[in-house]
């Protein structure tokens, strides 16, 4: 018998790059570990019916402008990581233009804490300006993933 995975997800209209195909779909951990038809799947502590719905995956949003910290009246790492996650987005990544902007390691921290609320994996976007170009060693070591000027 083969090893029980977490979850099947059964009936689903699976979309690849190639084609949309019935199938399900086994996942264990947080790894898709088979595609096939329905009498190939392993056993699963959960199962769900997607009959009549689509499997896609998710979306990447590599410019998002969440405005936390500093401006949290606009719009917060927990409010714009639901809107996104309710949208298909799984990633997200942030623009430096928050207060204070993300052009020290002091501001990128304030940025990391807040992102703590986030429903979605994120990146945070480092400030690429004259006064933080000697800064970019240290904001990569420290967590940035990318430079927006």
């Amino acid at each position: 018998m083969r090893p029980e995975v977490d979850l099947v997800i059964r009936g689903a209209s699976v979309v690849s790059p190639d084609a949309i195909v019935p199938a399900s779909v086994a996942i264990a951990g947080e790894q898709i570990v088979a595609v096939g038809h329905d009498d190939t799947m392993p056993p699963a502590r959960e199962e769900l019916r997607a009959d009549g719905l689509f499997l896609l995956p998710g979306a990447i949003d590599s410019h998002v402008h969440f405005r936390d910290p500093g401006y949290p009246h606009k719009e917060t790492w927990r409010t714009g990581s639901a809107a996104a996650a309710l949208g298909g987005v799984t990633t997200v990544f942030d623009m430096p233009n928050t207060s204070p902007a993300t052009g020290t390691v002091e501001a990128l921290r304030l940025k990391q804490k807040a992102a703590e609320a986030s429903y979605c994996d994120f990146g945070i976007h480092g400030l690429l300006g004259d006064d933080t170009i000697e800064r970019l060693e240290e904001l990569l070591e420290a967590g940035v993933t990318s430079f927006k000027a």
